[in-house]
């Protein structure tokens, strides 16, 4: 399994992704293409996290339970969607 299978962008596009990103968690999943999208984020990484998902520069997003996304806690990746046992 290649680390960065779930990411689609270059060097260069992610660099300048990751400057603007607040949260150390999510700046270190980015990397990977895997994006964390909960309501603890800021409004500017949430709104990143949306935007690379939406243009497919991310495979995977990961989500706490009430997100405007789906209702429970769940991970979403390459059209599937597995619920989260709590919530």
């Amino acid at each position: 399994m290649r680390p960065q299978q779930w990411l689609h962008m270059s060097e260069a596009e992610l660099s300048g992704c990751l400057g603007g990103v607040k949260d150390a968690a999510l700046r270190h999943c980015l990397q990977f293409g895997i994006g964390l999208h909960h309501a603890g984020l800021n409004d500017k990484d949430r709104s990143l996290v949306e935007k690379l998902y939406v243009e497919c520069r991310i495979q995977v997003r990961g989500g706490g339970p009430g997100r405007k996304w789906g209702g429970a806690g769940h991970a979403e990746g390459k059209g599937e969607r597995v619920e989260s046992p709590v919530g």
